[in-house]
């Protein structure tokens, strides 16, 4: 899945940022950091310039969960509230055994929360902001 969505981004995805695939997110950088290792990050590309395998939240523009068995109440829960606490401008949920309308939530940082971005149109998601995207979800499943 997360193949898929990556190249569903790179198609759409302005030249000034980058996907990224197994980087971590320090969300808070005090001793011992608090790193999370996302699916999906997308970056702006001075980022990949530096070759880091770390990121800072700054250079984050949007984070994407592929949900997984045991993962929904920590990608919705505990990682939202650690992205909220960095920064993170965008975050992106995809759950594709949720309930129709939750199988992909998109999020954006308002006034120190995040606020639920009307993305799905009942199986396309259709969005604008960090990149414009419009797919059927079942894209994501193909070989």
């Amino acid at each position: 899945m997360s193949k898929n969505l990556t190249r569903l981004l790179d198609e759409r995805r302005p030249d000034s940022l980058v996907v990224l695939q197994e980087v971590e997110i320090t969300v808070e950088a005090r001793f011992p950091p608090t790193v999370r290792d996302p699916d999906l990050v997308v970056v702006n590309r001075s980022v990949v310039d530096r070759n880091r395998v770390r990121v800072d939240p700054s250079d984050v523009v949007l984070v994407i969960e592929i949900v997984s068995p045991g993962s929904r109440r920590t990608d919705r829960v505990m990682k939202a509230y650690e992205y909220v606490n960095a920064g993170i401008e965008h975050y992106w949920i995809v759950d594709l055994d949720a309930e129709p309308d939750e199988r992909f939530l998109a999020y954006l940082l308002r006034e120190g929360t995040y606020q639920r971005v009307g993305a799905l149109v009942g199986d396309r998601v259709r969005i604008e902001v960090p990149v414009a995207l419009d797919f059927a979800l079942e894209e994501l499943t193909q070989p």
